[in-house]
């Protein structure tokens, strides 16, 4: 008997009201995540990567279609998602410790039980002697960890990843990329990811959704068969090149990828 996919999205299709008529932002989009897989979404811009995140975060309504999250109909924002988005949006006046817990609170969790999780998490992401810092004396590579960690805090099984390193500049992004992969492969968390890049995409991914341009659908979904734990000696091997050229070909001389 096959297990039941962490996510599971079926022929899901959003509209936008606009003056003069609706926007088509998707159009029959189905595909399963499944537990522990890390899968990654890349397309041209305006294509609705971003808008399949909002909606499997429950914050954007769908407007056809079903998804389904560990067999259970998804009607709204879920204690089992966990959610990093492009900006941090730490809040300045709490420290590092604080700015993690800080879902706990919101949800009214008993907060003795999650500090020795969330200092796990700290130490996790390399920011143990961090806690009592506040953002504004972190990097930008930092304060993404500490967004992660709060993403994580409530122990979510789901982590959903809109372009989270979009802003960093390479050096930090290609760190970053090293990071995550490490933090995924200790906590073997579902990871679904947005991403303009197609070498992060590769370099991270179990597989990768390609969508087309607007009204977003999916052109193919591309197994990547390729070593762990990767390095980055492995942007040179001919197989990610071969992986990233057929990704990049969707596309055509249209797409500009980070």
């Amino acid at each position: 008997m096959t297990a039941r996919p962490a996510v599971a999205v079926a022929s899901l299709d959003k509209a936008y009201a606009a003056r003069g008529g609706r926007i088509q932002a998707l159009r029959d989009v189905s595909f399963d995540v499944g537990h522990g897989e890390f899968v990654s979404v890349v397309g041209p811009s305006g294509c609705g990567k971003s808008t399949i995140l909002k909606i499997l975060a429950g914050i954007v309504r769908k407007s056809g279609g079903a998804i389904a999250v560990d067999g259970e109909p998804l009607a709204g924002p879920s204690d089992k998602i966990g959610i990093v988005f492009q900006s941090p949006v730490l809040l300045p006046w709490r420290t590092v410790y604080e700015n993690v817990v800080l879902p706990v609170e919101v949800r009214r969790q008993p907060l003795a039980p999650a500090r020795e999780r969330a200092l796990g998490l700290i130490r996790l992401v390399g920011l143990e002697g961090f806690e009592t810092r506040y953002p504004a004396e972190l990097s930008g590579g930092m304060q993404q960890r500490v967004a992660i960690c709060r993403a994580l805090v409530t122990d979510p099984a789901i982590l959903l990843m809109d372009e989270p390193f979009g802003a960093l500049d390479a050096m930090t992004r290609e760190h970053m990329n090293l990071e995550l992969q490490r933090i995924w492969m200790e906590s073997r968390k579902t990871v679904f990811l947005i991403t303009h890049s197609i070498q992060e995409a590769v370099f991270l991914s179990d597989r990768v959704i390609v969508m087309t341009s607007r009204p977003g659908r999916i052109d193919e979904i591309v197994p990547i068969d390729l070593p762990r734990p990767r390095s980055f000696d492995l942007l040179t091997d001919a197989r990610f090149g071969a992986y990233a050229r057929h990704i990049r070909a969707k596309f055509g001389s249209q797409a500009m990828f980070a």
